[in-house]
C-alpha cells in the first residue's frame, strides 16, 4: 500500500476506535431484554477477529463483546479507555492481532476464528493466509457509507433489525435537527487543528472527515488543499471565524491559544472562538453523528439555547440504557477545557466551578502572554 493510502488509514482508524463519550465515569448497566439479545443470532459467527476499527459498532449491536477473540492492537488499547469498556468489557484474554493491518496469518488462524472483518482492500491479502475473511466496506468518509458499513455489523452478529431501527431513528433526528438550524448568508469559515502531544499538530485540509458535518450545519471548511503543520501566519491568512481542536489525539485547551501573543493575529483566537471538540465515533453514527452536528450547530449559533447535555443523556439511554451523569456529561463535552471559549457557558450545568456566571468567551481582557509554539 503507498505510504499516502497508509496515512489515511492509519487516521481513519485512530479517530474511529474513539467514541464522543469516551471518557465517561460512572455509568449504569445495560438492561436488554433476553429476547431481543437472541434474535436472529442463531447464525452469526461465535468467534470474530476485528481488524477493521470496530469494536464500538460491533458492541453496541451485539449487545457486547462476547463473540471477540481477538481485534487491532490499537482498537484494544483504545476500547480500554473508553465508555464502552465499562458497558461491555472486552472478554478476558483477547488478543491484538496488529497494529493496523494483517502481520501474522498462523497468529489468527490459531484463535479460529470463524469470521475476520477486513477492509475492502484487505480481503484478497486475509484470503491467501487462509483466513475466513470478511469484508464490511471501503473505510470511506461519508455518511452514507459509513451506515452501510452499521448495516454489515448488524447483518453479521444476528442483529439487523436493531441495526436498521437505529438507523432509521438517526434519520429521523438528523433531518429534524436540519430543520431547526438557524441559516445565515455567509456560511462561517471553521478550520480544524488534528492535534499531536505536545503540539498543535496538523492542519486539517479541505476534504477532512468533518467536511461534510460541517456544511450540514451551515459552516465551510476553509483548510488548505493538503494536509500541513499548523502555522500561525498560515493559520492567520485563512482567516477562520473559529478554530476546532480534534481531541482524538491531543486534549490541548483554547486557553494555550488563548494566552499566546503570537497566536492574538489570529481573528478566531482574538474572539475566543477556539473549541476543544468532543471526541465522537465514526462508524457508530446513529449514536454519535447527531450528537456531533448538535454541538457544531450550537458552537456556531452563539445565541442559540443549548440542549446538549440533555440529548448527550437521551441518547446514552435509548441506544445503551445507561445514565448519565452531571459530572461525566461534564465531562465529555471538556467544559473545564472549554470555559475560557466563546459562549461556552451555555454548556455548563448550573451551580458547577466553572459556572461562575462569567462568560470569558466575551472578553480578552486581563489575559497575559504567555509562550505558545507558533506551529
Amino acid at each position: 500500500m503507498a505510504s499516502a493510502e497508509r496515512t489515511r488509514f492509519r487516521y481513519l482508524e485512530i479517530f474511529a476506535v474513539t467514541p464522543l463519550l469516551a471518557v465517561l465515569l460512572s455509568l449504569a448497566p445495560p438492561r436488554v431484554s433476553p429476547r431481543e439479545q437472541q434474535s436472529m443470532r442463531a447464525e452469526s459467527p461465535r468467534r470474530t477477529v476485528l481488524l477493521a476499527p470496530l469494536l464500538a459498532a460491533y458492541a453496541t449491536l451485539d449487545y457486547g463483546l462476547e463473540h471477540v477473540v481477538g481485534a487491532s492492537t490499537l482498537a484494544v488499547r483504545r476500547h480500554q479507555t473508553d465508555f464502552l469498556n465499562r458497558l461491555y468489557p472486552l472478554p478476558i484474554g483477547v488478543d491484538a492481532t496488529g497494529e493496523f493491518h494483517l502481520r501474522d496469518g498462523e497468529q489468527i488462524l490459531n484463535l479460529h476464528p470463524d469470521a475476520v472483518v477486513v477492509w475492502e482492500h484487505s480481503t484478497d491479502a486475509a484470503r491467501s493466509l487462509g483466513l475466513p475473511a470478511t469484508a464490511i466496506g471501503g473505510a470511506e468518509v461519508d455518511l452514507e457509507a459509513r451506515l452501510r458499513i452499521w448495516t454489515s455489523i448488524g447483518a453479521l452478529t444476528g442483529n439487523s433489525e436493531r441495526a436498521r431501527r437505529l438507523a432509521d431513528a438517526f434519520r429521523v433526528e438528523r433531518e429534524a435537527l436540519q430543520a431547526s438550524l438557524k441559516r445565515t448568508k455567509e456560511s462561517p469559515r471553521v478550520i480544524v487543528f488534528n492535534g499531536a502531544d505536545g503540539g498543535l499538530g496538523y492542519l486539517g485540509h479541505n476534504r477532512f472527515y468533518l467536511t461534510d458535518e460541517l456544511r450540514f450545519v451551515g459552516a465551510r471548511n476553509a483548510g488548505p488543499s493538503t494536509w500541513g503543520l499548523v502555522d500561525v501566519e498560515a493559520v492567520a491568512r485563512i482567516d477562520p471565524d473559529v478554530i476546532l481542536l480534534d481531541s482524538t489525539i491531543s486534549d490541548q485547551p483554547p486557553g494555550k491559544l488563548f494566552e499566546s501573543c503570537v497566536w492574538r493575529i489570529v481573528r478566531a483566537v482574538r474572539d475566543r472562538r477556539v473549541y476543544l471538540m468532543p471526541r465522537f465515533n465514526f462508524f457508530t453514527p446513529p449514536l454519535d453523528e447527531p450528537l456531533l452536528l448538535r454541538w457544531l450547530a450550537e458552537i456556531l449559533d452563539l445565541d442559540a439555547t443549548s440542549s446538549i447535555r440533555r440529548r448527550y443523556a437521551e441518547a446514552l439511554f435509548e441506544i445503551h440504557r445507561a445514565i448519565l451523569s452531571e459530572e461525566d456529561a461534564d465531562a465529555l463535552l471538556f467544559v473545564r477545557e472549554n470555559r475560557d471559549s466563546a459562549g461556552y457557558a451555555r454548556f455548563m450545568r448550573r451551580g458547577s466551578i466553572e459556572d461562575d456566571g462569567v462568560d470569558r468567551g466575551r472578553s480578552d481582557a486581563g489575559v497575559s502572554c504567555a509562550s505558545w509554539p507558533s506551529r
